[in-house]
């Protein structure tokens, strides 16, 4: 998802993300937030071109190490 109004992307897992997972959102700068403006247990990181692509390549990777081909909530 996108908030526009903070200018920032929002990530929601359904369930507690792979640890790889969790390293390579942490290591691009993409912070959880318990509550962001209403929204329980997000990340949140910018939204901009390498924001954008940084949660791409973490689409990628949950796909890979899940199985599945479901992402995040974006």
């Amino acid at each position: 998802m996108t908030d526009e109004e903070h200018q920032c992307l929002v990530l929601q897992f359904a369930e507690r993300p792979h640890l790889g997972v969790l390293i390579a959102v942490k290591g691009v700068g993409i912070q959880f937030k318990p509550d962001h403006h209403g929204q329980s247990n997000v990340r949140v990181g910018r939204n901009n071109f390498e924001g954008r692509l940084q949660v791409e390549a973490i689409e990628k990777l949950w796909s890979d190490v899940s199985g599945r081909r479901e992402s995040p909530a974006i």
